[in-house]
């Protein structure tokens, strides 16, 4: 089995070629291009002219063996008739992120089970960067009605200080990415 294809099954990645392998500083660094050949409209998916290209852009993906790995790609810019000038659509992450989908997806996973330093240092990436994923992975995943399917809900109360103060905190099993919880100090 070729290296690359071994890549390209290890990686998980969708609508994706594996062309080339590298090593660098920051880690492993594989080659990738879409199975497609011409370039689609980032906003609406349209096949569209490209005519330039911006050089080595690099998004983060899971890690492999405790090494960083980096998607390397020559994305291409399209003009569009109904979008105007627009990046191309990639399938493995957001026009705007430096993050694969399955990266994002797996901060999302950490950051309802931890918190954000926790994560941050997990996953190597700044505080404020695991907010910003936080932000598109509830964007792609997140239900249009965030109280749909909710089945129940808790409140409990408890007080502090001799009883002249209490919290009260409620919970809910709505939402897989945005779960209900809020919490607020009576005076």
């Amino acid at each position: 089995m070729r290296l690359t294809k071994l890549l390209r099954i290890l990686l998980g990645l969708e609508e994706t070629r594996v062309l080339d392998v590298g090593f660098d500083v920051a880690g492993l660094v594989v080659d990738v291009a879409p199975t497609w050949r011409r370039p689609r409209c980032s906003e609406c998916g349209r096949i569209c002219p490209g005519y330039d290209r911006a050089h080595d852009r690099r998004w983060r993906h899971l890690d492999v063996a405790g090494m960083q790995l980096h998607l390397r790609y020559d994305t291409r810019r399209v003009k569009c008739p109904t979008c105007g000038v627009k990046v191309e659509r990639l399938p493995w992450a957001e026009t705007s992120a430096m993050f694969t989908r399955p990266f994002e997806d797996h901060v999302g996973y950490l950051a309802q089970r931890c918190d954000k330093t926790t994560v941050s240092s997990l996953m190597r990436v700044a505080w404020a960067t695991v907010g910003a994923i936080i932000e598109r992975v509830v964007a792609r995943h997140g239900d249009r009605d965030p109280l749909a399917g909710l089945t129940q809900i808790g409140v409990d109360e408890l007080s502090y200080r001799h009883r002249r103060r209490s919290a009260t905190c409620s919970g809910s099993t709505a939402g897989r990415w945005r779960p209900l919880l809020a919490c607020w100090s009576a005076w």
